[in-house]
């Protein structure tokens, strides 16, 4: 994998939240909302990482760019089941697999014996990632919308 992990801290939310919007344009967040996530999941949350590239710019100065996240927590503590969340700019797809798998990794290792996550619609490619690493597709509500 091409990309450093890092803990997340409180001076990360500007730069996260911009990152989500860029990630998924069409359902925009604000920086209140993730910290209201992350207040909701404080004593069950395992993890929050950060993805980041180093690259060189200009006279070899080493430029960092955040372009993932991955939160793994629990509805309830102690329960087997770990929610896991990952966040990946699209021109890094290519890491996907390898952060995803880290990401499970690590639920396991905090006693987690199965892992949830979720997937955009339309989002075909990770859409097909999680199904090659054994994810089942579980029913949903669908959203119907009609104009007047």
């Amino acid at each position: 994998m091409n990309l450093t992990l890092r803990p997340f801290s409180a001076s990360d939310y500007p730069t996260l939240t911009a990152l989500y919007n860029r990630c998924r344009p069409d359902a925009p967040i604000t920086e209140a909302f993730l910290r209201h996530f992350d207040a909701t999941h404080e004593d069950d949350l395992l993890v929050n990482l950060l993805a980041e590239r180093r690259g060189e710019t200009g006279d070899l100065e080493v430029a960092r760019r955040l372009v993932g996240a991955v939160w793994a927590f629990r509805d309830q503590p102690g329960e087997p089941q770990v929610h896991l969340d990952v966040l990946l700019h699209p021109a890094e797809d290519a890491n996907a697999l390898a952060l995803k798998l880290q990401a499970a990794h690590y639920a396991k290792a905090q006693g987690g014996r199965v892992i949830v996550t979720q997937n955009h619609t339309t989002n075909r490619p990770m859409l097909g990632l999680n199904e090659t690493l054994g994810f089942v597709r579980q029913p949903a509500w669908i959203t119907l919308k009609k104009v007047l």
